[in-house]
């Protein structure tokens, strides 16, 4: 599956930074490639890590264990985003609440999980919501109650069989307790391509 995407990120009305990338991902690689317009940037991600290179050569690399498993570009091509592959994580679901079309899910980290939990900054509950068959939004909440972050999932699409979301709006509060916005954008969702296989593979120095 291959992707373009245009993220925005904004504090207070104003544009703190503009990015232009297209992501591709092949199952059988499993690796997640963006690759940044204008900028010579390859960020490359897989079970374990995160690697940037710029001009082919390896400038970063993090841990990222988990990070694939909340890809929205990764969800979809295992067919777990109609619920955020949050079915197949260390969360439970501990209470739902219907409403007409729409359903309420809490998920909560196992206990034995939650017992190794002491950051504040640590996801241990998210309440998800959704309707016909897809997220429309979720809140992930700390151990202390307070709110790490909100997503909401907009704009679904049905791309050979997969209903994916084509605009993502993520809110976070800065150090300051600020609200800042990450807005994505998706376009050009190819599902099985099937003429473009070199964009799928990098190997940096």
């Amino acid at each position: 599956m291959r992707t373009h995407v245009e993220t925005k990120t904004v504090e207070d009305s104003i544009v703190l930074s503009e990015e232009s990338a297209d992501i591709y991902y092949d199952i059988n690689h499993n690796v997640v490639i963006t690759r940044f317009e204008g900028l010579e940037i390859v960020q490359t991600l897989s079970d374990e890590k995160l690697t940037l290179y710029k001009n082919n050569k390896k400038v970063s690399q993090v841990a990222a264990k988990g990070m694939m498993q909340q890809n929205v570009i990764c969800l979809a091509v295992v067919g777990l985003l109609p619920d955020m592959g949050l079915s197949k994580s260390a969360f439970l679901p501990v209470s739902v609440v219907k409403k007409n079309t729409n359903t309420l899910v809490t998920y909560r980290l196992t206990n034995n999980v939650l017992d190794t939990v002491t950051s504040n900054n640590t996801i241990v509950e998210i309440i998800v919501s959704y309707s016909l068959n897809k997220t429309d939004a979720l809140a992930a909440y700390a151990k202390d109650g307070k709110i790490i972050l909100k997503q909401y999932f907009v704009d679904y699409k049905n791309y050979d069989g997969i209903n994916f979301p084509t605009k993502i709006i993520q809110a976070v509060a800065n150090e300051s307790g600020k609200q800042i916005y990450i807005k994505q954008t998706f376009s050009n969702i190819i599902v099985d391509e099937q003429d473009n296989n070199d964009s799928y593979f990098f190997v940096g120095n």
